[in-house]
């Protein structure tokens, strides 16, 4: 877990921290000789925590907070686009690539342990290709939606079985022919 995450810290404990770092700044400059290297030092070292934690608290309000990007992301086909048929995903490397839902033989589902975090990964084999899908891609949620309607035999318990598992990275398979 890391301590110094500003990224989760709310307004209140950003205002705290700057105003610690602001009498400490005035300390600093009343107390210490200017002449002496270790007071630049000093300075330094309490003045960059003041510049990141401005530059977090008045960023642009055009950012999504989490729970908008959460929303977002479960509304958004992303890089998939379906058909009654199949649907098509368009990659980065591999540039566009159709698949038939008839053709999906396996969809495995991979938890990565981050350090602060999991993170799941979507292995889905067809009898001639494969894709992975991360989470954090768009479009992971809605296809993790679609797969119900589409394959017979996917098991509804996915995201609790893979969750309650308490070893770090763990793989548990959704759907196989």
């Amino acid at each position: 877990m890391n301590i110094f995450n500003f990224n989760k810290l709310n307004t209140i404990e950003l205002i705290l921290i700057l105003l610690i770092n602001l009498v400490l700044i005035g300390f600093l400059i009343l107390s210490f000789n200017p002449s002496n290297p270790i007071y630049y030092i000093s300075l330094l070292f309490f003045i960059s925590p003041i510049y990141f934690i401005l530059s977090k608290m008045f960023k642009s309000k055009k950012q999504l907070t989490k729970h908008q990007q959460f929303e977002n992301n479960y509304s958004v086909d992303g890089i998939i686009q379906y058909s009654k048929n199949g649907f098509m995903i368009d990659t980065e490397l591999r540039g566009k690539l159709n698949f038939l839902w008839s053709e999906i033989i396996k969809i495995t589902i991979t938890k990565n342990s981050l350090l602060s975090s999991d993170e799941l990964t979507m292995l889905v084999y067809s009898k001639n290709d494969k894709f992975v899908l991360h989470e954090s891609m768009s479009g992971f949620y809605q296809f993790s939606l679609k797969i119900y309607t589409f394959l017979n035999g996917v098991d509804r318990n996915w995201q609790k079985n893979i969750y309650s598992d308490n070893i770090k990275n763990s793989t548990i398979i959704i759907f196989e022919k």
